[in-house]
């Protein structure tokens, strides 16, 4: 990783992003502490931090199932997460997005993109798109993909379309993880509905834009089901 880093900053990017994993098997927040401190010594001008999630269909979730991988408790997990968000802030990140920290002026506009609810194009093998009130994923294989291309043929195997409840889940769900929250009227959200998070210090409201709190952050999915239900 850091002979890539170099390597890219020799070749002139100047916008280079670091995704790091914590909460892994058998990890402390103390090592965890120790990758924070190596990312940020190669200085670069954005970082993604995500706690590990196990998927359903992994070798990790099967092992995890058979108790034959130690992953750290839940209170180890909360102050990893709390760990990196002032790591980061330190040394000069602001914290966009539950998970996303960037130095002035570098967020993720194709992140942005997504949690914004704005449209997008997916090109090449196994890119999604979403267009036109329409999610599609291009075919995987490459081979496959470019006999579709070259026969004239759509490029996508399967699509959706989103109805209107589909898109206001989605403009909550991933809404609510900015740091600049969302707006109650666009996405149809109750006063009662957010003074129930509020009470529990998992939301705070100014006006009609509503945001995580720090221990919100914690709870997002549970205050999304709220919020939409």
């Amino acid at each position: 990783i850091e002979r890539a880093a170099a390597a890219a900053k020799q070749a002139g990017f100047e916008n280079l992003n670091l995704d790091l994993m914590f909460a892994l098997p058998g990890q402390t927040p103390r090592a965890w502490a120790v990758n924070l401190r190596r990312a940020l010594a190669l200085e670069p001008t954005h970082l993604s931090l995500y706690c590990l999630t196990l998927e359903p269909n992994t070798p990790f979730y099967k092992q995890h199932l058979q108790g034959r991988i130690d992953l750290p408790e839940d209170d180890l997990q909360v102050e990893m997460y709390e760990l990196a968000v002032a790591t980061a802030q330190r040394a000069g990140y602001e914290q966009y997005e539950i998970s996303n920290f960037a130095k002035p002026g570098f967020q993720c506009r194709h992140n942005l993109a997504y949690w914004t609810g704005a449209e997008y194009a997916g090109y090449g093998p196994g890119a999604v798109g979403c267009m036109d009130g329409r999610r599609y994923t291009n075919l995987k294989h490459p081979v496959r993909f470019c006999e579709a291309i070259e026969k004239g043929l759509g490029p996508a195997f399967e699509s959706e379309a989103l109805t209107a409840e589909d898109i206001r889940l989605e403009k909550v769900m991933l809404g609510l993880r900015l740091n600049d929250g969302l707006s109650m009227s666009s996405a149809a959200i109750s006063a009662d509905k957010v003074s129930r998070l509020e009470s529990r210090g998992w939301i705070s409201r100014s006006g009609d834009r509503i945001s995580l709190t720090g221990e919100g952050r914690h709870f997002c999915s549970e205050a999304v089901l709220e919020l939409v239900r």
